[in-house]
């Protein structure tokens, strides 16, 4: 069975229309018109699965590959960055969001610790903040533009944005 055809759950009737969305020869993915994903080797498809006619599952957005710049420090605004000497960070998935400009909160309360400690995480705070993560009420405490952020790249760390604030 190739990617895109359509099949029914014989004991999930509930789930609906299903789609094959991957296939590595050994297993198939699908998802299924209540949302539900399901992994399936291919020996046991038969047994629980049957043809069926084409469900309604909605066409997923396709992600952006661009990174948006920010307006103010034209930094990719799905990267994090640091400002006034590291005591605040930007969520990425908030400035993406917000789509112009990066968004700060404290740091690192503002993101938690409940990372365990790791190459990618040093300190094992988690890169998104914990507004995004547990949908906590958490204002953010502010914006590039109110931060007058500059930003350095160097050729030795070009992708963590280095941040030079312009203190007023």
């Amino acid at each position: 069975m190739e990617k895109g055809k359509w099949v029914r759950h014989r004991a999930r009737p509930l789930w609906g229309a299903g789609q094959v969305i991957a296939s590595d020869g050994a297993y198939w993915a699908i998802e299924f018109e209540d949302g539900t994903k399901f992994k399936i080797g291919v020996a046991g498809a038969s047994h629980h699965l049957e043809p069926s006619e084409p469900g309604t599952l909605k066409p997923k957005p396709a992600k952006s590959t661009t990174k948006t710049p920010c307006a103010h420090c034209v930094g990719s605004l799905g990267k994090s960055v640091y400002a006034r000497e590291g005591t605040l960070r930007s969520c990425p998935k908030c400035s993406t969001r917000d789509g112009h400009e990066h968004v700060y909160y404290d740091y690192p309360g503002g993101f938690g610790t409940e990372a365990k400690v790791n190459g990618k995480e040093p300190t094992g705070v988690k890169s998104h903040c914990r507004a995004c993560r547990f949908k906590e009420a958490l204002r953010p405490r502010a914006r590039c533009a109110d931060l007058k952020v500059a930003v350095v790249t160097t050729e030795e760390q070009p992708a963590p944005i280095v941040e030079v604030a312009l203190e007023t």
